[in-house]
């Protein structure tokens, strides 16, 4: 019996003895929760942030891509400002909705931004986003979230993609447009819907969600402009010789409380076919940089 309790012992070390040396190596389901339960914001892969140039995974040549990573974050502020049409002048705006970087108005700049807070999941994106406010019977509605969904567009090679450029800023949609817009630039849905609207229609009890996409290709010079000529869209043949820099290709949508069709309803800048938002990197670039390597150009979903 004593030699039988022995055998046992010794096996029950022995497993124990191999479990702890594999244990901190991989990252799997239970480093993973470790890594998610130890507070660090940092995602890792092998306990250390992912080198943009590290990519030896098979990738498709060529787009659908299923690589993303996104971010809710709920609604800050409202204000008649506008960092990047009147920089430095408070107050001669429409009324915009800030999401995301909880200190942004007219006076911001880079280094100020970098330091605020964020209402977004991830706390290391304090980019700031903002749209025009949406008015019933000439009420204001506050948004119920934000989602910030970054992707990779179908025409473009994984490899090019690179973070923003620290500070960019850059609008989607129209501001002065009388007409529909591209559905796949801006419009309205019901939910998670994939049937995009010119205007908003009846949601039978669920979220109507402004949605816009901004554009994916960067000059390699400018920050900003006023026509928004700093950036443009990818193609089917990838990103225009004028603007060669690959982006992520962000989508942006905003969520609101459902509401009665019949109301009169409005944006700050006119009709419903007004829609358009603004985007003001403010990403820490690091963290930036790490969430494009390891989701975006590793073609993951995260």
């Amino acid at each position: 019996m004593a030699r039988q309790r022995l055998n046992v012992l010794t096996l029950l070390l022995v497993v124990a003895l191999v479990a702890s040396s594999c244990g901190g190596t991989g990252l799997g389901a239970t480093d993973t929760d470790a890594v998610a339960a130890s507070g660090d914001d940092e995602p890792q892969v092998l306990g250390r942030p992912i080198d943009p140039d590290e990519v030896s995974i098979d990738l498709p040549s060529e787009g659908p891509y299923q690589g993303s990573f996104q971010t809710f974050c709920g609604y800050s502020h409202s204000l008649q400002d506008d960092p990047i049409v009147s920089p430095g002048v408070p107050g001669v705006s429409h009324l915009h909705d800030f999401f995301g970087n909880v200190g942004i108005d007219a006076t911001s700049d880079y280094e100020t931004a970098l330091a605020d807070d964020s209402t977004c999941a991830i706390k290391q994106d304090t980019a700031s986003y903002w749209t025009p406010a949406v008015f019933l019977d000439g009420v204001p509605i506050v948004p119920t979230q934000s989602l910030a969904y970054y992707r990779v567009a179908d025409g473009v090679a994984l490899e090019d993609v690179v973070p923003f450029p620290a500070d960019l800023m850059m609008v989607a949609g129209n501001q002065s447009s009388t007409e529909p817009q591209d559905p796949t630039h801006a419009g309205w849905s019901c939910g998670n819907s994939p049937n995009i609207t010119a205007e908003p229609t009846e949601c039978a009890g669920s979220s109507v969600r402004l949605r816009l996409v901004f554009p994916d290709c960067w000059n390699g010079e400018d920050l900003r402009s006023l026509d928004n000529s700093h950036v443009a869209r990818s193609g089917s043949s990838g990103c225009p010789d004028t603007h060669p820099v690959v982006m992520p290709e962000l989508e942006f949508s905003v969520m609101y409380p459902p509401f009665d069709p019949r109301a009169e309803m409005r944006l700050a800048s006119g009709s419903a076919l007004t829609a358009h938002g603004d985007f003001w990197n403010a990403w820490n670039q690091d963290r930036l940089a790490n969430e494009v390597a390891r989701c975006l150009r590793r073609n993951v979903y995260c």
